[in-house]
Parts: C-alpha cells; structure tokens; sequence
C-alpha cells in the first residue's frame, strides 16, 4: 500500500511543520578493506560508525520553530539535539531519527514567490521505525498494574526487563506515570508476567522487584494521541510587500531577490564501550556498547552569507581598490511580516559586522540593471 501526500507529517522536536514540500532521509556507513600478508583481502570492515542526512524543503508559511532561540537569544539548534519523525497510513507509523543536529540552514525568495526554506540535518543517533516517542511500547505504572501495594516499609520498587539475574534497569521509579521502552527492547524480552516479583534487601533496606515481560506492553502509536500533543504553528503568510532588508551603510534600492545561509560544523565524540566492575569479573562484555556519540561539539565559527539582488537606482558599485583597502562591514537585517499584518514579523535574520565580497551587475535588453551583492559573516559562540 501507497501513502499519498495528505497521509503524511513532518515533526521535529514535537513541533509540526507545515508547509513541507519534500523530504530525503538517508544513511551510510564506511567500510575498508583488510588485507594479510600472505593471503591478501580477506575482508571488508566498519571503520566509522553509520551517520544519516535529513534534508526538509519547506514553504515559508509562519514562525519557523526550527529558528528557536534559547535564553541567551542564540538559535537553540546550533548547540542542541533534534529529533523527528515522518509520519504514515494515518499517523500510525513512523520512520524518525535521534540525536540530530542541524549543520545548514537557508532561505530564499524573489519577488511573486513565497520564501523557500532548506534545512538540513545530520544524524548521528537511531535512525528508522519506532525510534521517537509514539511508536514505542508503554505501560501505565498504576497502583493496579503491580501484584502488591506499596508500603511505607518498602525503599523503591525498581522496574527491570530481562531475568532475574541478568537485567537491564528502565526506571528506578516504580510510580513514575508511563514506562516506554523501544522496538528493540520489546523484542528482547521474555513472555514474563508483570505477576513476577521479589523482596530484596540491600544495605539493610527492603527493596521490591518487578519483573516485566512481552505481555506487560502495548504498542502505542502517533495516532493515539501523540500526533495531538504536538506543538502547531499559527499559519502567517507574507508576500512581497510584507518583506524589509536593511542595510545600514546605504540606502537600498528596490529588492528582487534575497537568500539568507548558515553553516553549522558539528565534531561528534565517540568513547569505548561502558563497562562495569561485574562485567570484568564476569569475564563478559561492557553492557553499554556506546554506538552513538556521547558528545556532539559545534566548531564556531558559524559561517552565515547574506546575497541580495536590487534593481540599480542611486546605488554605484564602490571602487574595487577602496572595498580591498578598508574592508568595510555592515549589518543586515532581514525582517518578514504577516502580508494581513505588517505589525508582525513572522520571521527575522540578521547578521552583524559582515563583510562585502563581491558585487554582480547584470544587464539585458529585457530587464533592468540589476546589482547583486554578497555578504558573507562569522559568528561565535559569545557574539
């Protein structure tokens, strides 16, 4: 079965994205040959750990959530992780990605077009179905859920999956609400009874177990719910006579075009495997094999370019000698209002202290003389 257009959503970091235009998700992975002495190739390896791209082409139809700030007023995206998912068959499915971070971001827009909005993603964690929140398995952690009644007497009551004798610890909170444990943790568990419990106890104090199995958990979709808790924005449209630039070294001509870019480089750090004391002992493998990066560091500076495209009225271009001489820079602002609301800007991109770098005259027997001009600036991490 096929899934049409309107069957499909786009949410990132519980946000739904409207005016998505397409979607292209994809991974790779490494391999390199290895070769003996003596015998030549004999097989092919890993050698890095599988990374995936996610690239979403949006019409620009209202505040931009993936343009968040955080307290400080810098884009949130540029230090934090996003996850997301695409949505099927009536948000029932999903095929998502965790652990991404954003490493570009553009807009563009000429006159009688809407602004293009191109962001990409790199993802360095789980990539694939049931991954994010909604298509996992969850149980409610109800009083009526356990085979006893919590005691005053009783420490905690931990939640394990697995045996008795090899676990794997969720929570250490026996009431905590909603227990959701992924794809892969619910295929690995046995056909246990939530009915399997035990007293425990550790440095004098009384602990209660509860052992979950297969049949603890349901499968509990987007479309039971989560598709409802998401965050929408209030659709704002502007056209041609809602969009401002300024620049403050001179008085602008009229605007038939402008494109707006940022560059985020991101350096993933990778650790061994996480091991206990036990698992020495034991002589068995570390219990958390650390696949996924435990640090993903943004190298600044951020690079950001700025090209607009005017119609030659009062501008002249500069002479080449005194641009390279004096190396002026100027801020750019970028402000985008509601056209039904010109007192509310629906989004904004600035760039301070950015520099000059090359002016475009453009001339035909069917146009007017256009000048385009690029800018290009650095940001770090306090600026």
């Amino acid at each position: 079965m096929s899934f049409s257009n309107y069957q499909q959503a786009v949410v990132v970091n519980n946000n739904l994205l409207e005016g998505v235009q397409s979607v292209d998700g994809s991974y790779s992975i490494n391999q390199k040959p290895l070769n003996v002495a003596g015998l030549g190739f004999v097989d092919a390896l890993i050698d890095s750990p599988m990374v995936g791209n996610f690239s979403i082409q949006r019409i620009m139809t209202g505040p931009d959530p993936m343009l968040e700030k955080n307290t400080a007023g810098k884009y949130k995206f540029d230090e934090e992780d996003i996850s997301g998912v695409i949505l099927y068959d009536e948000y029932k499915k999903g095929f998502g990605f965790t652990q991404g971070r954003m490493s570009s971001y553009s807009v563009t827009c000429n006159v009688g077009e809407l602004p293009q909005i191109q962001a990409n993603i790199i993802t360095y964690g789980n990539m694939g179905a049931n991954v994010v929140d909604g298509g996992v398995y969850k149980m409610s952690l109800d009083d009526r859920d356990y085979p006893f009644s919590p005691g005053s007497y009783y420490t905690s009551a931990e939640v394990y999956l697995g045996t008795k004798l090899s676990s794997n610890l969720v929570t250490n909170q026996w009431n905590a609400g909603t227990l959701s444990i992924t794809y892969d943790q619910y295929s690995n568990l046995p056909s246990y009874s939530r009915s399997e419990n035990w007293t425990s106890y550790v440095s004098g104090k009384r602990y209660k177990w509860l052992l979950l199995g297969k049949n603890s958990f349901n499968l509990y979709t987007f479309a039971d719910g989560a598709i409802d808790n998401v965050n929408v924005s209030e659709i704002r449209y502007p056209d041609q006579s809602s969009i401002k630039i300024t620049i403050n070294d001179f008085q602008i001509d009229p605007i038939k075009g402008f494109s707006f870019s940022r560059t985020i480089n991101t350096k993933p750090i990778y650790a061994l495997p996480r091991g206990f004391v036990s698992d020495w002992d034991n002589d068995s493998g570390a219990k958390y094999k650390n696949l996924n990066p435990i640090q993903i560091d943004t190298i600044y500076p951020i690079e950001s370019d700025f090209n607009i495209t005017m119609v030659a009225e009062e501008y002249e271009i500069r002479e080449i000698k005194d641009r390279i001489q004096s190396a002026p820079e100027s801020d750019i602002v970028i402000d985008i209002y509601d056209a039904f609301d010109h007192n509310t800007i629906i989004n904004q991109f600035k760039g301070y202290n950015v520099r000059l770098l090359g002016e475009t005259i453009t001339s035909n027997v069917n146009g007017e003389l256009e000048v385009s001009m690029t800018y290009k600036g650095f940001e770090t991490k306090n600026r």
